[in-house]
């Protein structure tokens, strides 16, 4: 009895050590592929001149928000969303991006089509 035992546990020693030995060459060109796509959007970003601004806590803003303004005010203010501290001009451009940002929002929101839209006779 105990050579059937044994016999079964090396049935399943070697049935899982192949799954596992074909699970692993399915996977490794699939994460080196996967790994190389993500390296090659890096750098495209990088070399493309895309520049990411932060704000004087070190938090980027959202790219597509731009440049923030080069000539500021010399106050001194508490900026929205935790950017930390800064001028009034550029607390004022903060939050105009915002604004921006939630008019695109609303609007993407909106149903696109004619068959969003309430027709006549409805």
């Amino acid at each position: 009895m105990k050579t059937l035992k044994y016999i079964g546990d090396l049935f399943l020693l070697a049935f899982w050590s192949i799954a596992y030995f074909l699970k692993a060459i399915i996977e490794l060109p699939y994460l080196w592929i996967k790994s190389k796509w993500m390296v090659a959007a890096v750098v495209v970003i990088l070399c493309s001149g895309c520049q990411w601004h932060k704000a004087p806590t070190g938090i980027y803003f959202p790219y597509n928000w731009g440049k923030p303004p080069q000539i500021e005010t010399k106050d001194h203010v508490k900026l929205p969303y935790g950017y930390g501290y800064g001028s009034s001009t550029l607390r004022n451009w903060i939050e105009l991006n915002t604004q921006r940002d939630r008019v695109n929002r609303s609007l993407s929101d909106l149903p696109s089509g004619p068959e969003g839209l309430l027709q006549c006779g409805d």
